[in-house]
């Protein structure tokens, strides 16, 4: 036996060369297209989630866009409501947007975003409740006295997924989903407080008795 090795060494070594070298290329090739696959794995959640961002700040924008009244307010502004408070109708769509962006996108949404989402959520329910006895027609002026948390809500949600782009961007990683996606009741409560649908809740009456 030991003959016949010694005979055939350099055919041995040489055998022993191909398979290393084999060996070698197959876990080279393996560890690169594995590579190769979690690359694109990656590539496609970071597209979803530079969606979804750009999906809430395409929202946050609805909430900025006003229309004209037609008179001038106490202190010579010309008085504007929320396109999306100008009728039920406008309202409803609106809501309906609003619904299925968060649904769609709320996965791939930063933590951060996902909170702001869920308190303005909170928000449109309660003003929903509020305007299921108010005429179509008096929205405008329900929309005129709670403008400024409209403005507030879409700042907040714009600056928040911008947060995203430029601090989460290359984290390649989905959401804790065990993670609280709201703000303590506290915070909720204190936030809904200081806003002008609950400020101005006599006026607000006013209109919905009208």
């Amino acid at each position: 036996m030991e003959q016949i090795i010694r005979d055939n060494a350099n055919a041995i070594f040489a055998l022993l060369g191909v398979l290393s070298g084999a060996i070698l290329t197959f876990f080279g090739t393996w560890t690169l297209q594995n590579q190769e696959a979690k690359t694109r794995l990656l590539e496609k959640i970071l597209d979803r989630r530079i969606q979804a961002h750009e999906n809430m700040i395409e929202l946050a924008k609805l909430f900025r866009g006003v229309t004209i009244l037609g008179f001038v307010e106490t202190d010579g502004d010309l008085a504007r409501t929320p396109i999306v408070m100008a009728s039920k109708e406008s309202f409803d769509e609106f809501l309906s947007k609003f619904y299925r962006t968060g649904m769609e996108n709320s996965t791939w949404l930063s933590t951060e975003v996902v909170r702001e989402y869920n308190f303005v959520q909170d928000y449109l329910i309660n003003l929903y409740e509020f305007v299921q006895n108010v005429d179509s027609e008096n929205f405008s002026e329900v929309g005129r006295l709670i403008r400024q948390d409209f403005i507030e809500f879409s700042g907040n949600l714009e600056k928040k997924s911008f947060n995203f782009f430029t601090g989460d961007l290359t984290k390649f990683k989905l959401n804790d989903l065990s993670q609280w996606h709201k703000y303590p009741l506290k915070t909720t409560n204190k936030r809904l407080e200081q806003t002008q649908f609950f400020k101005k809740r006599d006026e607000l009456l006013k209109i919905k008795k009208a």
